[in-house]
């Protein structure tokens, strides 16, 4: 599914600062996408746009060159897979409840769900874990996000949407989860979209990275041009940390 944003702009209050600002973007089908930057300027409000849980007050979304409209929300969400910061688990549902949740809705045979709920299990590195009945709050926060992540796959969705997946987790429970991201973009083919303010996973996860400050897009460019020639401060700031 390519994706593509035109002059988005977005406000919470009519009288304060823009969150986002004439922002225009567009992902193609397979690309994986970073979009960094420091806390507040508008990342996970871009995603929220793409994924249809907030609509912008200016410009447009387009998936595949339609606009997006609120008639297609429902559908939207089995071709969205959607993995935010602390996991955003049901926590009155179990392991097994919260991953197939949307497919006890739809309606799918119990021996269809079976199956599915064992392959994404195996995906995520869950399979020969005995956590199928267990609640959120008697899991880690790494099997949380790898639920999440479980979760997400479950329709086989075109677009993978990662809000600070690694937010909160220790540096080797985030590296363990970062490595299944990668399995994940090896094996399938997805169209990834990261929200971070870490450059160094940003670089390993994606092709290509987007700089967005105060609203607006200060640079977006691939990788290694991001790194070379960083064209403003703040770009220069992010990528002084991976000297550190």
């Amino acid at each position: 599914m390519d994706i593509q944003l035109k002059r988005l702009s977005f406000q919470y209050h009519p009288k304060g600062a823009h969150i986002l600002k004439d922002v225009s973007l567009k992902i193609k089908f397979g690309e994986s996408l970073a979009i960094i930057g420091p806390s507040g300027t508008g990342k996970s409000t871009l995603l929220k746009m793409i994924n249809g849980l907030l609509l912008p007050q200016k410009g447009s979304v387009l998936l595949n060159k339609e606009p997006l409209h609120l008639s297609q929300i429902h559908a939207l969400r089995r071709r969205f897979g959607y993995v935010m910061q602390e996991a955003g688990l049901f926590p009155f549902l179990t392991v097994e409840e919260n991953i197939t949740f949307m497919a006890r809705l739809d309606g799918w045979d119990r021996e269809e769900i079976k199956k599915r709920l064992n392959e994404v299990l195996d995906l995520v590195d869950l399979a020969g874990r005995p956590l199928r009945k267990r609640m959120p709050d008697q899991l880690s926060g790494g099997q949380r996000q790898r639920v999440s992540m479980a979760r997400a796959l479950f329709y086989d969705p075109p677009v993978l949407l990662l809000d600070e997946p690694f937010t909160y987790l220790d540096s080797l429970v985030s590296e363990e989860l970062l490595r299944e991201f990668l399995k994940v973009k090896e094996q399938l083919n997805k169209t990834i979209i990261l929200v971070t303010h870490d450059l160094r996973r940003a670089c390993r996860l994606a092709d290509r990275i987007c700089l967005l400050s105060n609203g607006v897009i200060e640079q977006d460019t691939s990788v290694q041009k991001f790194l070379t020639s960083p064209k403003s401060h703040l770009a220069k700031l992010f990528v002084q940390t991976l000297e550190k």
